[in-house]
């Protein structure tokens, strides 16, 4: 007996040292690879071991943000009969209908109109409402409907205040307003993210548009066809090797399509880096704001339906939010469309 206690100990503890040992995302931070000190005349392969370092941790997170979601369902899922039952108790209280009535009408797979009748006056008695009123409510202008509103909102107030005293109703009052706040937090929250969000979409964006890619198209178009107007007269099996002259004019406009790429490519890189220090400071400022929206959201889970909850994992806001980091990390490159190591070998000798 004593051995099986220890034994169920050790694995409270190896599963609480699971749970604890959870990364943040403030931590995933410190293992972003930094940026090479020459985007554009950086080495292939220092290239590729930031591109794999990068998706390496990126590919990291995402099995981190996967494992925490299944941990949550599990735990959601073997909570289920206990949310259930206390999902019927609070609905007994509020409606007036027994836990029994409700399982009853649970178990049936139709009911009739009289149970639909029954069920709709047990409610609105709660709520000092009758059928008639509810009907009459159809018929009501915009103005009466709201002069009815007002009244039946300061009767309310008036009934909660005369019964404050009722430990029930005062526990019903303050989760009520309880939920208010937390509501009126989210929509707060949600519309500092919302517009985070934009912002990084927008920003990239106008970076793109104002890259000059479509003129960089058009100037490679031109120095393309003047190196095949040089090469055209040679392409053939017995031709004679090319005079000087075609070789340096060839060299030439080699040499000229690799600056014009490297201008290009150092311009808007260094707008890129700019967008992504601007990405990762406003970020970090951003995580525990991700993190305070998915504890709300918890919060009114456990609210609405009336159940403690205690989720496994958290953090997945804010790691999901890292993940769209890291990918915007893996552009860092979208303005260098050239290799360093095979300029040499375009030359004409």
């Amino acid at each position: 007996m004593k051995t099986t206690s220890v034994l169920f100990v050790l694995i409270l503890m190896a599963v609480a040292g699971t749970i604890t040992a959870q990364k943040t995302a403030f931590e995933y931070l410190k293992n972003v690879p930094v940026a090479p000190d020459s985007v554009c005349k950086c080495s292939l392969e220092i290239r590729q071991n930031y591109e794999t370092s990068l998706s390496s941790l990126y590919d990291v997170v995402e099995d981190d943000i996967s494992k925490r979601s299944k941990a949550n369902e599990d735990y959601m899922s073997g909570n289920e009969g206990r949310i259930k039952a206390s999902m019927m108790k609070e609905m007994a209280v509020k409606s007036g209908i027994s836990q029994q009535e409700l399982e009853a009408m649970s178990k049936k797979k139709k009911m009739t109109q009289e149970d639909k009748q029954a069920l709709a006056n047990k409610v609105l008695q709660q709520h000092n409402l009758s059928m008639d009123e509810v009907k009459n409510m159809k018929n009501m202008d915009e103005n009466s409907r709201k002069a009815w509103a007002q009244a039946y909102g300061k009767e309310q107030m008036a009934m909660a205040q005369a019964n404050k005293n009722n430990p029930d109703i005062k526990a019903t009052n303050d989760k009520a307003m309880n939920q208010v706040a937390l509501m009126q937090e989210q929509e707060s929250i949600r519309n500092q993210l919302s517009a985070f969000e934009t912002e990084i979409t927008n920003r990239y964006t106008t970076l793109q548009n104002m890259s000059g890619k479509e003129k960089l198209e058009a100037d490679l178009q031109k120095l393309n066809n003047e190196l095949r107007s040089i090469t055209s007269i040679y392409e053939c099996n017995e031709c004679p090797a090319p005079p000087s002259e075609d070789v340096k004019h060839w060299n030439a406009v080699i040499r000229k399509i690799h600056d014009t790429k490297i201008v290009y490519c150092k311009q808007n890189t260094l707008k890129m880096i700019a967008y992504l220090n601007w990405y990762k400071e406003n970020l970090i400022k951003n995580i525990s704001v991700y993190d305070r929206a998915e504890e709300i959201q918890y919060q009114l889970t456990s609210s609405a339906t009336n159940t403690q909850l205690n989720i496994p994992a958290k953090g997945i806001y804010s790691l999901q939010a890292l993940a769209g980091y890291l990918s915007s990390k893996q552009k860092l490159f979208e303005f260098k469309n050239f290799d360093i190591q095979n300029f040499a070998s375009e030359f004409m000798k």
